[in-house]
């Protein structure tokens, strides 16, 4: 990252936080109860450990409209204010949203950005540590960039607005992990279920993990199967629900598969198309 002083953006990130928590309490308590002495001067959410996720306070109201039908606070008060944007979700989406505004406007724009919870940032908020005297920084919520180069240039963009290096990621993340350490990842089998007790390793699994690649080759993929306790029709699904290319919707386009494939369970798909059966479901 690239080192910017908080002063040369306009606002502290500390006087972010104590605006934004403004705009998540007015959600929560009357108006004529907010008053900026109302915050504690350490306020500071990336302090704060443990996993979080929707804290107490962020989900209040939402679960009692969904569950008594509650409606939101009826006091409302006009304060006589103004402004450019208003933003709704202070997440990375609702935080660039506000980054572009500003960029295409070319000045400084008066922006609101509400928020449930009390830190900004959604599922790529950071969390802070201080270890013997030395500031760490570490994931709140996404663990790295995924795949910075299949991006689109306007979320590169971005990326370089906010001075993050992403080619670091290419250097700083160790792919070969789990290889170095012959980790491996398996699929157990219980012996109550399938009449043994048994693991078989690197079935394909997530898309994303490390292995996945290897784990999708036709040679793994035979392997795998054999090593499975299941019928020898489960097995020959298996393979094909993996190694199978046939275009199940020809005389579709493109968008029309996407339109069919996203009304329509994957179980279904399964089933009614590539033929495969309870086993291999599961």
């Amino acid at each position: 990252m690239k080192q910017r002083k908080d002063r040369q953006k306009g606002i502290s990130r500390r006087d972010f936080l104590n605006g934004v928590s403004l705009g998540i309490a007015g959600t929560l308590a009357p108006i004529h109860l907010l008053k900026p002495s109302d915050l504690l001067s350490d306020y500071y959410p990336p302090l704060l450990t443990g996993i979080r996720g929707n804290h107490p306070g962020s989900f209040n109201y939402a679960h009692k409209l969904a569950f008594t039908g509650s409606g939101f606070i009826d006091a409302a008060e006009d304060l006589g204010e103004s402004y450019d944007l208003i933003v709704v979700g202070g997440g990375i989406s609702g935080l660039s949203a506000a980054h572009f505004f500003k960029e295409r406007t070319g000045k400084v724009p008066k922006i609101l950005i509400l928020d449930n919870h009390d830190d900004f940032g959604g599922h790529a908020k950071r969390n802070e540590f201080v270890v013997n005297d030395r500031t760490m920084l570490a994931y709140g919520g996404s663990q790295s960039v995924e795949s910075p180069s299949y991006y689109e240039e306007v979320s590169k963009k971005l990326l370089s607005d906010l001075g993050i290096d992403f080619e670091k990621f290419y250097t700083a993340y160790d792919f070969d992990y789990f290889k170095n350490r012959k980790l491996d990842t398996g699929f157990y089998f219980n012996k109550a279920t399938y009449g043994v007790s048994r693991i078989v390793k690197n079935v394909p699994s997530f898309r994303y993990d490390l292995t996945y690649k290897e784990s999708i080759k036709p040679d793994n993929i035979q392997r795998v199967a054999s090593q499975m306790p299941i019928s020898d029709q489960s097995k020959e699904e298996f393979i094909r629900l993996f190694l199978d290319q046939t275009d199940f919707f020809p005389e579709l386009s493109l968008e029309e598969k996407y339109y069919l494939l996203d009304n329509m369970s994957y179980e279904d798909y399964l089933r009614n198309y590539h033929k495969i059966g309870d086993e291999v479901i599961g």
